[in-house]
Formats: C-alpha cells, structure tokens, sequence
C-alpha cells in the first residue's frame, strides 16, 4: 500500500555523517533503543484472565506443550497442576507473562527505523515551517531539511537494498498501547507491533511517518525521491557552502530553499535560495 503523504521531512544536524549520506543517497536507520522516547517500543501487557478465562488459559498452555512423555492429556495435567497448589500456578504465569513481554520488547528494539515528519492533515502550512522540528531535530535552525516524495523513497529502497522496508504512521495517544495476552501470541494477528506506532501525545507535533527494516545501519536509496532541501538561517556560513557544494556535485537539479525565523511572530519564512555557482 502506498505511503498516503504526499511529503515527508527529514530535519537534520549538519555534520559529517549528515553529509556523506546526503551525498551518497543513504538513509541512517537508527535503532528503537537508540532514540531520544525512553518509552519507546514499550507497551502494556494485560494477563490472563485466570478467575474469569481460566479455562481459556488451560487450553492455551496445552496447544503448546507436547504430550509425549506425559500419560494423560495435558490438559488434565494442567488443570491438576493449578488444583493443588493455585498460589504456584500463579507464579508460573506472572513469569510466562513477564517473559512474553521481554522477548518482542527486547526485539523492537533492534529494529532499524528512519523517522520522518509528514504534513498535517487539514493543516495548510508545510511541515517545513514546524517551529519545533527545527529546535529539536536541527540544532536550532543551525541544520537542515531534506523533503522526501515518500513513495519514490520507500520504494528506492526495496529496489537498491536485499532488505525489506516498511512504513508506519505513530498513533499518539496519553497512556501506553495496551496488548492482550492471547493476541501477543497470534503472531498474524501483529498487536504488539502496533507498540512501536504508539507514542504520547507531547510528541504529536511531529506527526511521524516511519520506514522500517530488520536491522539497523546505512542504506541507499535514490537522489530522485528528493524533492528539495531547506537551510536553517542560523547555519555557519563556511557550513552553508559545504552544504551547497555537495549540493551541486550530486543534487545539481534540486532546488534549495532558506528558511528563516519570520519577523513579525513565531512563524518560519521561507524564500528562495540561489545556489553557489
């Protein structure tokens, strides 16, 4: 299914790994672990039901244990288990709960994700002129912002990559997602994944679009998804023009904007820029 955005954002530092992968085509996913939400990727798990599903449960256990060397049904097996002592079958599920939680939460956090910001529905200004993603992902208009044809991204990726890239709209919500016990186990059925599209609502200004694969690191994609790039004002002149020459070399039919703290309020201008030449 095609990315529904017409464009996402990508606001950046200037450094050096900002520019060799600006100008190597090569996109940085990051690792859950690594990013600056500690809650990210975490969710809640809600436990069996055992006073009113405690049947439920017994038959969930004896689908996964095998019934060789035992000489009843493990069902019955299980049912005595819990009858004579209830206390330790408690125990028991706690820790099979708690394990459940750790196995996909200690996944997530391995998987590789490239965030971006996307425009606002129903919301005119571009998501360029977003006051806050320059304070928070551009050293304070010191950086810049690449803005992505997100489909033409997503899709370069699959075809210059072995592996596979996904994307995600965040849901923002004020308490963590919540995943029952038995649709963690149905692994069609995806619950837990939807923890890593979960965030608070203080971080709904970005309104986020994510790409995702299994692993973290570079990976290439195409110069063609870009559809333009903004310089923060506030960028050292001596790093403007590094930008600009890059620019010129690998992103010679780009257009390049400036963009500025407007004048009169707390808004952000943007105005043409003309390259170096």
């Amino acid at each position: 299914m095609d990315i529904p955005f017409p464009f996402v954002y990508k606001f950046s530092t200037l450094n050096i790994n900002s520019l060799s992968a600006l100008a190597e085509g090569k996109a940085w996913f990051s690792k859950l672990a690594d990013f600056n939400d500690p809650f990210e990727g975490q969710f809640i798990l809600n436990p069996p039901d055992l006073k009113n599903e405690r049947e439920r449960f017994f038959e969930h256990l004896a689908k996964n244990i095998p019934n060789y060397p035992l000489t009843e049904p493990v069902l019955e097996t299980i049912r005595k288990k819990y009858l004579n002592s209830p206390q330790e079958f408690d125990r028991t599920i706690t820790s099979i709960v708690d394990t459940t939680y750790r196995r996909f939460y200690e996944s997530y956090l391995n998987i590789g994700a490239y965030c971006l910001a996307s425009d606002i529905p129903d919301v005119a200004a571009s998501h360029v002129s977003n006051v806050m993603m320059w304070s928070h992902y551009a050293d304070g208009m010191k950086g810049f912002c690449i803005k992505y044809n997100p489909n033409k991204l997503i899709n370069s990726l699959n075809e210059l990559n072995d592996d596979k890239f996904y994307w995600a709209k965040v849901e923002y919500q004020d308490n963590k997602h919540t995943v029952d016990f038995y649709d963690s186990m149905d692994l069609e059925n995806h619950a837990t994944i939807r923890a890593i599209q979960t965030k608070h609502t203080g971080w709904e200004y970005e309104y986020e679009c994510r790409l995702l694969t299994n692993n973290s690191g570079l990976y290439k994609y195409s110069h063609n998804a870009i559809e333009c790039i903004y310089i923060g004002s506030k960028m050292p002149a001596p790093h403007e023009k590094i930008l600009l020459d890059i620019c010129a070399v690998n992103l010679p039919d780009v257009d390049i904007f400036k963009v500025r703290t407007h004048q009169g309020g707390y808004a952000v201008e943007l105005g043409r820029y003309q390259k170096y030449k």
